[in-house]
C-alpha cells in the first residue's frame, strides 16, 4: 500500500539486499526487489508509519509507529536493530512515550554508533513532538547496551500558530545529521 523508505545493504557486495519500509512492516529483498520477505511487523496490527535506515557497515535500525489501523497495538511497534537484517532487538527505551505515531531516523556519518528518532508523540513535550538521540554501546543494543537521550524540550514551540514546529501530522519531515560532526 505504501512505502515509507528504501536502503540498500552496500556492506554486502556478494547480494543485492535491499529493505522497504512499508506499510505494517519492515521487508527484506536478496535479489534486487524482485521477491521480498517480511523481517518485521505485526501482519494481523499492522503499524501505520515505519521507517528504516543502515549503517555502512549494514547495522540497521527500524521503526514501527504505535499507531495502526483498527484499534488495538501492534506486537512489533518500538525502535528496532538488527546486524544482520534477520533477527532484530528491541532497543525501545521503558521512558519512551507510550503513543508515537510518525518519525524518523538519521544515524549519525561521523560516528555510526548515534541515532537520532524524531517525529510527531500527540501530547508528548512542549511542540507534540519528540526528538532523541540514541549511543549504541554493546550487545544487541538494549537495555545497558545503549544509551537514550530526549531531547524534545529542545524543540520550538508555536507561540501565535505561524511560528515553531509543525510537520503537517509528521509527513513534513525529514531528518538529518550534519556529516563531520
Amino acid at each position: 500500500d505504501g512505502v515509507w523508505n528504501i536502503v540498500v545493504d552496500n556492506s554486502h557486495q556478494e547480494q543485492d539486499i535491499v529493505y522497504a519500509a512499508g506499510f505494517g512492516a519492515i521487508m527484506r529483498s536478496t535479489d534486487g526487489g524482485t521477491s521480498w520477505t517480511r523481517v518485521l511487523g505485526d501482519s494481523l496490527h499492522v503499524s501505520f508509519c515505519t521507517d528504516i535506515q543502515i549503517t555502512s557497515t549494514g547495522i540497521l535500525y527500524a521503526y514501527l509507529s504505535q499507531q495502526v489501523v483498527g484499534d488495538d497495538s501492534s506486537s512489533t511497534q518500538g525502535i528496532w536493530r538488527s546486524v544482520d537484517g534477520i533477527h532484530w532487538s528491541n532497543i525501545t527505551p521503558s521512558s519512551f512515550p507510550s503513543a508515537y505515531v510518525r518519525m524518523k531516523i538519521a544515524i549519525a556519518p561521523s560516528d555510526e554508533n548515534i541515532v537520532y528518532l524524531a517525529g510527531e508523540i500527540p501530547g508528548y513535550g512542549p511542540a507534540e513532538h519528540g526528538i532523541f538521540k540514541y549511543t549504541y554501546n554493546s550487545g544487541d543494543g538494549s537495555g545497558v547496551g545503549g544509551n537514550w537521550d530526549d531531547r524534545s524540550n529542545t524543540l520550538p514551540v508555536s507561540t501565535n500558530g505561524a511560528d515553531g514546529l509543525n510537520t503537517l501530522g509528521g509527513y513534513a519531515l525529514v531528518l538529518k545529521v550534519l556529516p563531520d560532526d
